[in-house]
């Protein structure tokens, strides 16, 4: 759902809160102090509505999901300039072609005698 609602986006706008009143005995009591200095706060908590849960996991999966989106996009748009560059230079052999077929007089390329000489004409 994560995916689909990302892909085609230009902005995101991510508005998260969590509504949690800490627990004396679980937040403070229970786990010893130098806990906030831990980055991953799952090894001392595991209440789903602690802000680390809410706020910086979802923010960290919307980014991930972003950044492949972004990802795919830049590949999208560095195959259609390549498309374009290559149709471009497809056209411009056309013309070049279109105007060197009025050849000069007495003007005969290898392969063209070549075969003229098998056919015997």
């Amino acid at each position: 759902a994560l995916q689909e609602a990302v892909s085609g986006a230009t902005i995101i706008i991510s508005c998260l809160s969590s509504l949690r009143f800490s627990n004396l005995w679980t937040d403070y009591l229970r786990v010893p102090l130098l806990r906030v200095f831990r980055q991953d706060a799952s090894k001392w908590c595991v209440d789903n509505t602690h802000p680390y849960y809410i706020n910086y996991l979802s923010t960290k999966k919307i980014l991930e999901v972003a950044e492949r989106e972004q990802l795919k996009r830049d590949a999208y748009n560095e195959f259609e300039r390549e498309r374009l560059l290559l149709e471009e230079q497809i056209e411009r052999g056309r013309k070049m072609i279109m105007d060197d077929e009025e050849e000069e007089e007495g003007f005969e390329s290898e392969i063209a005698a070549g075969l003229r000489k098998k056919r015997g004409t």
